[in-house]
């Protein structure tokens, strides 16, 4: 079956005429501005407090006429709030943004920093017809980082998809490639008879874990060290989830990897998969 979820984070923009082409070229500014304000800390040093223009800047060593300008467009949309000569965070200013709140989204925030380096560098990549981290193996401490931001990235993902996805009469789930557990987590807590275990990489794993710890339904959640793109998956499961990491691998590779699915899926089970590349379906192979 088929699951519709969200459609607008498809892109269809054409361009067609020069104004449309300038339009995209210069849509870099807004980014721009939320990256310098996240690499200045500027939501972690406003804090809960207003703060006029001189005293911020003398606070982030930085100019106050570039800051002036800065905080203008933030005010202009709606992160940072302005009353008279001061400033103050918005709610996701002072949360999601804010280093010192526990709702900090510090994992994906930097994981999106990353990307913009990334990203400036496709020409390279252009060139040379690989990516630009070819010959970069994964440091534990970068797939540490990796899996928080894939956390902080699906928390409100996850438990709308998972209450879209009918698990009636399912006793076991396989999170294949979980990551962060945080889809394994969402399934537990929509289907209390429901367990569950995460299948992936040591360091992802530690972090699932400490996840789980603030999670009221581990006693459920199991935990399965693998490289299942080359070994076979050990014993069997109602429902395995496959999500966010069928673009990873090539067609031979994913076909492989279906194969041990397919051997380690109950019989009666099915097999969730839902690609990064497809946002808008989340697709169940019976």
């Amino acid at each position: 079956m088929v699951l519709q979820a969200n459609r607008t984070r498809i892109v269809t923009q054409r361009i067609t005429t020069f104004d449309e082409f300038r339009d995209a070229v210069s849509a870099y500014r807004l980014p721009r501005v939320l990256l310098v304000a996240l690499e200045l800390d500027l939501f972690t040093t406003v804090g809960d407090r207003s703060w006029t223009i001189p005293d911020l800047a003398k606070q982030l060593k930085v100019s106050e006429r570039g800051l002036s300008i800065l905080c203008r467009n933030l005010a202009a949309v709606g992160i940072l709030q302005k009353k008279g000569p001061s400033y103050k965070n918005s709610r996701l200013g002072a949360t999601a943004l804010n280093i010192d709140h526990s709702a900090y989204r510090g994992g994906y925030l930097n994981l999106i920093k990353s990307h913009w380096e990334d990203w400036i560098r496709l020409l390279e990549s252009v060139r040379s017809g690989l990516p630009i981290d070819h010959d970069t193996p994964d440091s534990p401490d970068y797939r540490r980082q990796f899996t928080w931001a894939m956390h902080h990235r699906t928390l409100e993902i996850a438990p709308a998809i998972a209450a879209q996805i009918p698990l009636a009469g399912s006793q076991t789930l396989l999170d294949l490639g979980g990551g962060p557990g945080t889809y394994a987590m969402a399934f537990l807590a929509k289907h209390p008879l429901l367990r569950a275990t995460i299948c992936d990489r040591e360091a992802a794993i530690e972090v699932a874990k400490e996840i789980a710890d603030t999670h009221k339904a581990r006693r459920r959640l199991s935990y399965l060290p693998l490289d299942f793109s080359n070994e076979a998956i050990p014993g069997t499961y109602d429902v395995i989830w496959y999500s966010n990491v069928l673009h990873i691998y090539s067609p031979e590779e994913n076909q492989a990897i279906f194969r041990r699915v397919g051997a380690a899926l109950r019989p009666g089970g099915d097999s969730s998969s839902k690609t990064r590349f497809c946002m808008i379906a989340t697709v169940c192979i019976q």
